[in-house]
């Protein structure tokens, strides 16, 4: 019985005495739209960098319409930042939810999307926002400052 009791008393003191999980802070976001990915950066107090990446449905790059015209918000490539975060944001334009929204870009954001439309992740269905499975984009807002920096770009193929 002594021992029990030695035991968990020495268990307790290391649970006491480990040193706290520190929060992760995503520090950069890169959008390919070419290959429907989100990839999160962050560095630990080590010096490390840590990535961890997404299947995402974004739109393609180009405009609604098909067209290359600079008027048009849904040519959004370049380097944004998260303005704005909204947990249970709703979409008066598509009457539609947007869970775990972080806006980067004339009300374009990158938040979850509905289960019936998870498959198509991975390939471009998207007015401009970048969407994601809900777990993804819980995830992802709550490790995102607002200020983060959200570059969105075309891969090259060779």
């Amino acid at each position: 019985m002594r021992k029990v009791f030695l035991l968990c008393v020495f268990f307790l003191a290391a649970v006491v005495q480990a040193e706290p999980v520190k929060p992760i802070t995503i520090q950069y976001i890169y959008i390919n739209i070419s290959c429907q990915i989100l990839d999160a950066y962050w560095w630990d107090d080590n010096g490390r960098l840590h990535h961890r990446w997404f299947r995402i449905s974004g739109a393609r790059g180009i405009n609604v319409n098909g067209t290359q015209e600079p008027k048009e918000i849904h040519n959004h490539l370049g380097l944004f930042r998260v303005e704005e975060k909204d947990e249970d944001h709703w979409s008066q334009a598509f009457d539609s939810p947007m869970h775990f929204a972080m806006f980067f870009h004339q009300g374009h954001a990158i938040h979850a999307t509905t289960r019936d439309n998870y498959r198509y992740l991975g390939q471009p269905a998207s007015h401009g926002c970048i969407r994601m499975k809900r777990e993804d984009a819980q995830w992802l807002f709550q490790h995102t400052p607002l200020g983060t920096p959200v570059f969105i770009y075309h891969s090259v193929s060779f």
